[in-house]
């Protein structure tokens, strides 16, 4: 377990506790980037961590290769693997892959 996912399985109960959505994917349905901000802002992060915005629709971390956001705590290998996108439009995905190095096409598929 990274120290990553640590801070983000922490975060998740105090962010559910003090904002109250229900759970992870409703953390990701709509307040995604409001609890990026909540990790940066009260926990130490690794200094080699760095915040993915692809523009308004999904915020997540990427750290040592993979990508973490509350829902995939102990991260994926690549992005598109986002349980998130699932439940996105398709012009939001577009929106999504245009604002991002680490979205592509294929993730319509």
């Amino acid at each position: 377990m990274t120290e990553l996912t640590e801070i983000i399985l922490r975060a998740k109960l105090d962010f559910i506790n003090t904002h109250n959505p229900n759970d992870a994917v409703e953390i990701n349905s709509g307040y995604c980037r409001h609890f990026i901000n909540y990790v940066k802002n009260n926990y130490d992060l690794p200094d080699n961590v760095e915040r993915v915005d692809a523009f308004d629709v999904h915020s997540w971390f990427y750290y040592e290769g993979k990508h973490y956001d509350v829902e995939h705590p102990y991260g994926v290998s690549n992005a598109e693997k986002f349980s998130v996108w699932k439940r996105i439009t398709n012009p939001r995905l577009k929106i999504a892959v245009n604002n991002t190095k680490y979205l592509t096409k294929n993730i319509f598929n």
